[in-house]
Parts: structure tokens; sequence; C-alpha cells
């Protein structure tokens, strides 16, 4: 057990090393985010763990044993930690089993077959010889494993979360408290890609002089746009768009006629990533005023119009103050589809909701799957409901030649 012994070590825990490294590559390219990763890591650990079992065969007190109880404790350790992760997130965003089965296989299943696929292997090996190396079928089965569980990533649909939500005078909640804090965690359990603001301060005296948007997509981890309607109090008050996404472009603020006081609507370009790169998906938010359907008609006649010259996927959503069926909203659904919300679907007041006055669009149809709508029960934090999406975006179809 003396230089040849720790040379098998050596050999053994850089072959592990290089296996891992490759594997979070894989998981970097081609998985989404830090979950990828996580998926990754975890096939990796699946074999450590294999051959740290099949170490046991190594005499007692000789290098290779001490080596490998280390290797299996971090690895078992780290398997623990995905199978709490997988835990946790589906008990925190309750979802069908047909949604999240491929996050099972990779956290779960992948990684424990493996696990014992490679024990099975390297115990085989270990009649023969003391301390296994990795031998050549299991590295190709190594391989295969680290690219299958990235080609199920890789194959996973281009999912985007979106909120629209009315945080009333930003942050004030139905007990009458200025609570930014509040709000934002009402949108965190929902890990949006994508939230739509309305009355939003920036500055403003009866606000705290706090920029509303930034500190909300400070709170959530996500990148602020901010358009101002009107000025108000030494500050500026509006709409906002909240996201993970890098911008494609400048934003676009459009006038819109008629109401009260000056109405806007933010439109943002966003590039989303997929499977086969990146897409460009077009952004809105909007908030109409309350005092007449009629008046408000041209709003979305005017929004129609513009949108539907767009070549672009959109999401499109805000507080529309009207209901479904109105003139304004079917003047929106002449460019948009609107996502119909199930029961109970009516977002104001947040306490005791009588009417549907919150919508999200898309278009076009065609580019979108709807896996999910509802309007979230929130009654304190603002006196509006936010209504939630979950989007699939559908692969563009092959350009004609």
């Amino acid at each position: 057990a003396g230089v040849p012994e720790l040379r098998r070590v050596l050999v053994d825990l850089l072959w592990v090393i290089g296996l891992g490294v490759v594997g979070l590559i894989l998981s970097e390219l081609l998985m989404d985010g830090t979950e990828g990763i996580l998926g990754g890591v975890l096939a990796w650990m699946g074999w450590v763990v294999g051959f740290a079992l099949a170490g046991r065969r190594a005499e007692p007190g000789c290098v290779g044993r001490r080596v490998f109880k280390l290797w299996a404790s971090v690895a078992l350790a780290l398997l623990a930690v995905g199978c709490i992760w997988f835990l946790w997130l589906a008990w925190s965003i309750p979802r069908p089993f047909s949604e999240c089965w491929q996050d099972a296989l990779a956290y779960i299943v992948v990684p424990l077959a493996i696990a014992v696929y490679a024990a099975a292997r390297a115990r085989g090996l270990g009649a023969r010889r003391r301390h296994p190396s990795i031998p050549a079928p299991a590295m190709r089965l190594l391989t295969l494993s680290l690219l299958a569980v990235a080609c199920l990533s890789a194959a996973e649909p281009t999912v985007i979360r979106v909120v629209s939500y009315n945080i009333r005078l930003c942050g004030v909640g139905m007990d009458g408290k200025r609570d930014l804090a509040r709000q934002a965690e009402v949108l965190r359990p929902l890990k949006p890609d994508i939230v739509l603001l309305q009355e939003v301060d920036r500055r403003s005296l009866r606000s705290g002089m706090v920029d509303g948007a930034k500190e909300l997509g400070e709170a959530l981890g996500l990148k602020h746009h901010f358009a101002k309607a009107i000025p108000l109090q030494l500050g500026d008050y509006g709409n906002a768009i909240l996201t993970r996404y890098e911008s494609a472009g400048e934003p676009r603020i459009v006038e819109l006629p008629g109401g009260a006081e000056r109405r806007v609507a933010l439109l943002l370009p966003l590039r989303v990533p997929t499977a086969t790169g990146e897409r460009e998906v077009l952004v809105g938010c909007v908030h109409l005023d309350f005092r007449s359907d009629i008046e408000m008609e041209p709003n979305g006649v005017k929004l129609a119009t513009l949108l539907a010259t767009e070549a672009r996927p959109i999401i499109f959503g805000g507080d529309i103050n009207f209901r479904p069926g109105s003139r304004t909203v079917r003047a929106l659904e002449v460019a948009l589809t609107r996502l119909p919300m199930p029961p109970p679907a009516a977002t104001y007041p947040a306490d005791n909701p009588r009417v549907e006055i919150d919508h999200l669009f898309i278009r076009p149809a065609s580019a979108w799957r709807s896996r999910e709508c509802r309007v979230i029960p929130e009654v304190l934090a603002s006196d509006h409901r936010p209504v939630f999406a979950e989007l699939e975006l559908l692969p563009s179809p092959p350009q004609a030649r």
C-alpha cells in the first residue's frame, strides 16, 4: 500500500475531477442555470458514490480506503441536498407530475441509478484487484449518462413565468400600510421571469423618495425598467417591467389618448435564451383609466394596431380596468389573445374580489402554449390580486428559402 497504491488513488482522483469538469461544462452550456448545473453535479456524484462504495474492498488502513470514504461522505451529502432541493421545489410551487418528471429524473433517478451501476461494476473488478481504477466501459457509460442528462435538459421547453401586479400607490396594502417588502414576498414564491407592475412611484414624496421598481427588482434579483406617465410630488409615477432577461433594445413608451390623466404603455424587447439560441420577445405593460369603457376603447384600438404589425412573439398585460367582453378588452383582442383565468378569476378588490380587470395577453397564439394561468389569492399586500401565467415559447417554424 505504498507508492503504487497512492499513484492509483491519484489517477482515480484525476479521472473523477476531469469527468466532473466535463459534466459541469455540459450543464452550463446545455442546461437551465443553477438547477441544470445541480443536475450535472449530481450525475457526476453518482459515479463517485459508486466507486466509493466499491473502494471498501481495499485493504483496511490503506490510503485508497480513506480517500474513498471521504468521497462517499461528500457525494452522499450532495445527493441528499439534491433530493431535498427537488422536494422543496415541488412543495413550494405545486405542479402536476407531468411538468416535473424531468426534474425528478435529473436530480434523483439518474444519479442514484448511476451510483448503483457504478458500485456493482467496480465491485466486480474489485474481486480481481484490491483498488479498482475507473474502467473504460464505465467511463463510456459515464460520458453517455452525462450527455443524456444534458440532452434531457436541453430538450426542455423554454418556459417563461410572468406576473402582472398593480401595487397600489407603490406599496400600499388593504390595511393602509406602505410595504414594498411585503409585495416582494408575494411575488418571490412565484419565481417570475417577468413582472409587469402598475402604480409605481420613482422618488416621490408620498412613497418616501424610494425608486419602487428598483427596490422590488433588487429584492427579487431582477432588472428593472420604468416608464413615466406623470410627474408626482417631486418624482414620477408610471409603469415598470422587472425581468431576469437582457434587454434586446431600447424600451418604447407609447402615449395613450383620453382619461383623467396621462397614461402610457411600456414596450420592452427582451432576449430570451432557448435550447437553439436566443430569441427576441416583446413585453408590454399598461395601466388604463377606469372612468369610461367607451373613452378607453381608443386606447385598446391604438395598442392593437401597433402590436398587430409586430413579428416577434408578444407578452402583454396590466391593469386594463375593464372586464372580459368590454369594448376596451375586445379592442385589444383584435390583435392579442387574452389568457383566460380559471375561477375564481376576479382580481379587484383584493380582500373580496368582484371584478376581473387585470389581464395577460399573448401574440401570436401559435407561438405560445399556456401551461398554467391563475389569480394569486393575496388579500392584503395591495388592492389588486396578481395574475400569473407560465408560458411555453414554442420553437419558431423554419424560415422559407
